[in-house]
C-alpha cells in the first residue's frame, strides 16, 4: 500500500475525515467529537498519517464561504471521504459533498453518530436522494438499518460504536459488596439522560431504609442548556449524591471498575449505541438502563445488565431494591460484561469500514 497517492492536483490522500475535531478547543467533549477523533486514531493504526486528511467542521458557521472553498479544494485530492456530521450538519454536508462529487467521482462514506438519522430524513426526499449516492452509510444498530431500508436506502451497513479501551481482566474485577454500594451515571449531564431519575431513585431507596444503601456519583460534561438547573439541583442534595466532573475518555475503565453499577436511565431521543454502556461493560460493571432506542440491542436483561421501560422510575427503584436484597451483582455477571465488551473493540467493530477503504 503506497503512503502517498499523486494526481495532477498534488497529493492525493487515501482518506479524508470531515467531522468535528475541535482542534482549536480541547475542552469540547461530546459524542460527535469523541467518535470523530476516535475514528481518526483507529485509522492511523492501519494507514499512515500522510494518507489521511482532516477537515475540521468546528465553528464552520463563523465563515461558511471560506469553509465551502476549503471543502471543494480539499475534496479533489481525497480518494475516500468519510463524513461524521451532527444532526444540523447533515442538511449541509450531505448535499454539499454529493454535489461536489459530481465533478470528482470519489467515494463518499457516512459514519452516523447516534440513532436519529431515520427520523430526521423520513420526510425529506431530497436528503434521501443525496444519501442514496453515498458508497455506504454506516449506522450503529440493526434497528436503524431496517428503518433506512424502509426509506428505500439500500446502501446501509451496520458499524457499531466502538472504543479502544483496556478491558478489565477477570482477575481485576472488583467484588466488594459492602454497603453503601457505589453507583454512578456516566454521560452528558442533561435531564433527557435521566440524571434526575437516577438521583430520585437513589434518594428514595436510602430514605426508605433510613440508611445509605447506595451512593451516587455523577460524571460527565454539563450541557449548557441544563447547567443553571443542575447547579440549583445539586445545591440541595444529601452527601450521598455528588457531581464528580469530567473524566478523560481514556481513563474510563480505571475509574468505572470501582463501581457496583452504572445507571443509564436515558430517554434521550437521539440515543445510539451509547459510549456509556461500552465503557461500563469494558470495566466489568453491569448497567441498569432504560429500554430507550438501541439499549435493547446492546444489553441482555439479567445477563450483563438490566432493562426497564423508559420514564418508569418505579421500575428503576424496584430493580435497585431487588439487587440490594438478593445481592444480584455477582462475579459471573461481571465476567459476562467483559465478554459483551469485546464486540465494541475497534479491531472488530471497524471491519466493515476498513473493508471498503483498502479496496
Amino acid at each position: 500500500m503506497n503512503n502517498i497517492y499523486e494526481n495532477l492536483g498534488g497529493i492525493m490522500y487515501k482518506i479524508g475525515i470531515c467531522g468535528c475535531f475541535a482542534i482549536e478547543n480541547e475542552n469540547v467533549v461530546n459524542g460527535q467529537t469523541i467518535k470523530t477523533k476516535s475514528l481518526y486514531e483507529e485509522l492511523l493504526v492501519v494507514f499512515s498519517k500522510e494518507q489521511i486528511k482532516i477537515i475540521d467542521t468546528y465553528n464552520w458557521k463563523q465563515n461558511p464561504f471560506k469553509f465551502l472553498v476549503m471543502c471543494i479544494k480539499e475534496f479533489k485530492n481525497i480518494k475516500n471521504l468519510i463524513i461524521l456530521p451532527a444532526q444540523n450538519g447533515v442538511k449541509i454536508f450531505v448535499p454539499l459533498y454529493t454535489l461536489i462529487n459530481k465533478i470528482y467521482k470519489n467515494k463518499l462514506y457516512y459514519v452516523v453518530i447516534g440513532g436519529w438519522l431515520p427520523e430526521l430524513i423520513k420526510n425529506k426526499k431530497y436528503l434521501i436522494k443525496y444519501l442514496s449516492r453515498f458508497e455506504k452509510i454506516f449506522v450503529e444498530t440493526n434497528g436503524m438499518k431496517e428503518k433506512l431500508y424502509e426509506l428505500k436506502l439500500s446502501n446501509v451497513e451496520v458499524l457499531t460504536n466502538f472504543k479502544r479501551l483496556s478491558i478489565v481482566s477477570k482477575e481485576d474485577i472488583i467484588t466488594n459488596y459492602e454497603l453503601p454500594h457505589k453507583v454512578c451515571t456516566f454521560s452528558r449531564v442533561l435531564k433527557e439522560k435521566g440524571i434526575e431519575d437516577a438521583i430520585n431513585a437513589i434518594k428514595y431507596i436510602n430514605n426508605s431504609y433510613e440508611k445509605k444503601i447506595y451512593e451516587l456519583d455523577i460524571y460527565g460534561p454539563i450541557d449548557n442548556r441544563y447547567k443553571s438547573e443542575f447547579d440549583l439541583l445539586m445545591n440541595d442534595q444529601p452527601d450521598f449524591i455528588m457531581y464528580k466532573g469530567v473524566i478523560d475518555y481514556k481513563d474510563t475503565v480505571k475509574i468505572l471498575k470501582e463501581y457496583y453499577l452504572v445507571l443509564f436511565p436515558t430517554h434521550y431521543e437521539s440515543e445510539g449505541v451509547a459510549g456509556t454502556i461500552i465503557d461500563s461493560l469494558s470495566s466489568g460493571v453491569p448497567v441498569i438502563a432504560s429500554n430507550c432506542r438501541s439499549n435493547i440491542e446492546i444489553l441482555t436483561d439479567g445477563v450483563d445488565g438490566y432493562l426497564y421501560p423508559a420514564h418508569d422510575n418505579n421500575q428503576l427503584i424496584k430493580i435497585l431494591t431487588d439487587i440490594h436484597i438478593n445481592n444480584s451483582i455477582t462475579k459471573s455477571m461481571k465476567i459476562k460484561c467483559i465478554d459483551s465488551a469485546k464486540k465494541y473493540n475497534p479491531s472488530v467493530a471497524l471491519k466493515p469500514l476498513l473493508k471498503e477503504l483498502v479496496k
